[in-house]
């Protein structure tokens, strides 16, 4: 007997049996599975209210000659999105935007990794080859710090599971995706 085990019931629906392999007595099972994707997680936008142009947004707002009597009138909720409308366009046009980079670092990257993957990275930028005998040398010594890291990384969780199994098994449930 083939079976699909789940904790939760709502996670595996349209189960079907295929008939069986060519050359063997199991069952091929076909199932839909409804589970959540992660996504990428990219740049992200910050304004930047210390480096506002505070006398500009003034200046537009006395050009504009906004009537507040108008735009506070009906409902609240009405009023509050007139508000919030006339807000956001002031904060687009006159608030400074930064992007940030949202890669955070991997757990088991060590600082000297970091060092010697940015140097190798300053080297390659200095000479434009990859053959070159320097970028072939600080490629070589970050892969082994990075390798090395990782494994230490790795030797401190398994001595560490039975204190702290909650870091092991996230650790391991990243590295299954």
């Amino acid at each position: 007997m083939d079976l699909v085990f789940s904790g939760k019931p709502d996670l595996v629906c349209n189960v079907q049996d295929l008939g069986n392999f060519s050359s063997s007595d199991h069952k091929l099972i076909f199932c839909n599975l409804y589970i959540a994707a992660k996504t990428a997680t990219g740049n992200k936008t910050k304004y930047d209210y210390n480096r506002m142009d505070v006398h500009g947004m003034k200046e537009e707002l006395s050009l504009i000659g906004l009537n507040w009597t108008s735009v506070l009138t009906g409902s609240v909720d009405e009023c509050w999105e007139r508000f919030k409308s006339v807000l956001l366009k002031l904060r687009d046009k006159f608030v400074h935007v930064s992007v940030i980079n949202s890669k955070s670092k991997v757990p088991w990257m060590s600082y000297k990794a970091v060092k010697l993957v940015r140097k190798k990275h300053g080297v390659f930028k200095k000479y434009k080859d990859k053959d070159h005998p320097a970028c072939k040398r600080a490629s070589s010594v970050a892969s082994c710090e990075v390798k090395k890291a990782k494994y230490n990384f790795e030797r401190k969780l398994a001595e560490n599971i039975k204190k702290d199994t909650k870091s092991f098994y996230a650790y391991v449930k990243g590295r299954a995706t």
